[in-house]
């Protein structure tokens, strides 16, 4: 009987908890130190080898853009909401602007991951490898102008100027995150904070 040679599993057929822990300490690290955290600082933090690291990403710059790449992923698939939603198109606005609020600071990890997104936007150019995230931006940017486009089609809004109207409901999430990052505020409180704010926005948009 001929003995067979072990084979080397492919990685897509590796199971995916080291890959899962690897990419979760690195955005630990990235979140904390920005770029500047290395190899060896991910490989103890994620109780993994710098061998196996460089196998799932190849290098460092391999593993930040996967992780980029999965969370924004995870964002863009925020769009897909049912566009035959039963309510109005205020109440589908709305659910949507809570639903991506919740998505970028409803863990550790989704906040861990929006301070790296604020360096990634605003830190000194070239701190971080190249990473196009205006794609997501405007995807997510055109999603919402699309709802209050429609709303203003139905005449359920006010006739503005759709991106206009968009450019207050982001600004809005994104400072109502920043409280939370810069003062401490509880995730609690803010939400209620946005959920008033938008339906203030809301009755804005109808008019009212």
């Amino acid at each position: 009987m001929k003995k067979g040679k072990m084979r080397t599993p492919k990685k897509d057929q590796i199971p995916d908890s080291v890959q899962d822990r690897i990419l979760e300490s690195a955005l630990k690290l990235f979140s904390q130190k920005g770029y500047a955290a290395s190899i060896r600082e991910i490989s103890e933090a994620s109780a993994t080898t710098l061998p196996s690291i460089y196998y799932h990403f190849k290098n460092k710059e391999g593993l930040y853009q996967k992780l980029m790449l999965n969370r924004l992923s995870e964002l863009e698939s925020l769009t897909e909401i049912d566009d035959h939603f039963p309510g109005s198109v205020g109440e589908k606005l709305k659910i949507f602007v809570v639903t991506t609020y919740r998505k970028l600071i409803g863990s550790d990890d989704d906040m861990a991951f929006f301070r790296l997104l604020t360096v990634v936007s605003y830190g000194p150019p070239n701190s971080t490898p190249p990473f196009d995230i205006e794609p997501y931006y405007r995807k997510l940017r055109e999603y919402i102008t699309n709802i209050i486009a429609s709303g203003i089609e139905s005449g359920e809004f006010r006739s503005w100027n759709p991106e206009h109207m968009s450019t207050i409901v982001l600004g809005t999430v994104q400072q109502v995150i920043s409280d939370i990052l810069c003062f401490g505020t509880s995730k609690e409180k803010s939400q209620k904070t946005l959920e008033d704010v938008i339906d203030l926005i809301l009755s804005g948009f109808r008019g009212e």
